[in-house]
């Protein structure tokens, strides 16, 4: 019978994940130096959740008095406050939607166009030039990276 752990002549190492026998020492001693090391102290009961300071448990009060409404701001599904994402395949009016909407809101006075920085990232010469056109014409601005 053989002095080595079962587990250990299967070639699966101890239960406690200690390998023995003078030819895999090398293997693991490597292996065991690149894995990182954890401070478990830093996760004691003692120790306080670094959390606790952005918790907003006891402040609902607070937070409902300075609530905004929110109300819509472009069309019935835009809403002012919220942050909105239109996604869709290209070249099937996303841009043309949302920028009619825009000139809507715009005209309807519910937006003011001295606030409205239109980002144009992604267009060609010809589509930038017919935006700045239709902004220029209600006074928003347009911002085109690299020009």
């Amino acid at each position: 019978m053989s002095d080595q752990d079962p587990a250990d002549q299967a070639g699966r190492g101890t239960s406690h994940g200690v390998a023995k026998g003078p030819e895999r020492n090398a293997d693991v001693s490597v292996a065991t130096a690149a894995l990182p090391t954890v401070d478990i102290s830093i996760v004691g009961p003692e120790r306080k959740n670094p959390l606790l300071p952005f918790s907003l448990l006891g402040r609902a009060e607070e937070l409902e008095a300075k609530a905004a409404d929110t109300k819509p701001l472009l069309g019935d599904f835009i809403m002012s406050g919220q942050a909105t994402m239109i996604y869709a395949a290209p070249n099937t009016g996303k841009t043309l939607i949302v920028l009619n909407l825009l000139l809507d809101a715009i005209e309807q006075g519910r937006i003011d166009p001295d606030r409205v920085f239109y980002v144009n990232a992604d267009d060609t010469s010809k589509g930038v030039a017919a935006k700045a056109r239709l902004l220029k014409d209600v006074g928003a601005h347009m911002v085109v990276p690299g020009l």
